[in-house]
């Protein structure tokens, strides 16, 4: 016996509304997945400066609280740099700026021992120290607009997405020009101790390279991880966290690029301060 049946197909309006259900979803669902997938690359920047914080941890116990801090001779200049602890080779660009005084090889920079864990060779890469969200340099036209900067990560250019925090040296009353390391070897030994004893949990010692433009510069940008002024940072106590900056100022709630104890007040006269005419303040 054979039997027959009718095929039912679907009419315009109802492919029609299909798609537009489709087309609905998607626009709803991208976001969400972005999102997840940007929290994703946030949670190993973090993972990086925690990785970092245990290595500086690491080699401070080793040297006596002293960070290495690497000073350069050329032509006439003498230059220390918030990226020459650690990374692989900076670009060759820096080769040629300031007689090469920034221009660092894998195995020039004291920490990739501790944070790569061995011995490593002058072209050898850190991958730790790359931003997973690294949106570019901003050290090459720093007193020029960023965006008109070559499409270079903080990576590529510098070795590294992350800054040691050399805001909080600057300024200071008993720096000797003449002996730049010394000098800043023997501040930071002061600025760990004390930190130890009362701000270590608020003390940013690295961050995401946009922070030290905008912190030098005193404006708010969109920070690595596509949020307004909120950006990812290493505290001297070992943590690390995302969270948003009003990156005009030295401190706030829950972070400072100072040593309070060497902010000038009434009652305190320490032996490490800011000078008279510094325009840095927590107030």
């Amino acid at each position: 016996m054979r039997t027959s049946r009718r095929l039912q197909a679907f009419t315009l309006i109802e492919l029609l509304v299909v798609v537009a259900i489709i087309a609905l979803l998607i626009s709803i669902l991208l976001p969400a997945l972005r999102a997840a997938k940007e929290q994703g690359k946030m949670a190993k920047c973090l993972s990086n400066l925690k990785s970092l914080n245990t290595s500086t941890a690491t080699y401070l116990v080793e040297y006596d609280d002293k960070y290495p801090f690497l000073a350069k001779n050329g032509d006439g200049w003498v230059g220390i740099c918030s990226w020459a602890y650690g990374g692989k080779k900076t670009d060759d660009y820096w080769k040629d700026q300031y007689g090469g005084i920034f221009y660092f090889e894998s195995n020039e920079r004291p920490l990739n021992l501790y944070i790569v864990g061995a011995e490593v060779g002058p072209l050898d890469p850190v991958p730790s120290l790359q931003c997973p969200s690294d949106q570019g340099s901003y050290q090459r036209v720093y007193d020029e607009h960023p965006w008109e900067q070559e499409p270079f990560t903080a990576y590529d250019d510098i070795g590294t997405s992350y800054h040691y925090n050399l805001h909080g040296f600057t300024d200071l009353s008993d720096f000797d020009p003449m002996k730049p390391k010394k000098s800043w070897e023997r501040a930071h030994t002061t600025l760990f101790r004390d930190g130890l004893n009362g701000f270590a949990a608020r003390y940013a010692m690295y961050f995401e390279d946009p922070v030290d433009w905008c912190i030098n510069e005193k404006v708010q940008i969109m920070g690595n991880h596509k949020q307004f002024s909120t950006h990812a940072i290493g505290f001297m106590d070992g943590h690390a966290n995302y969270l948003f900056m009003d990156t005009r100022k030295w401190c706030d709630s829950g972070w400072t690029f100072l040593n309070p104890n060497w902010l000038k007040h009434d009652d305190y006269t320490p032996k490490v301060y800011y000078t008279d005419s510094s325009h840095k303040t927590c107030d």
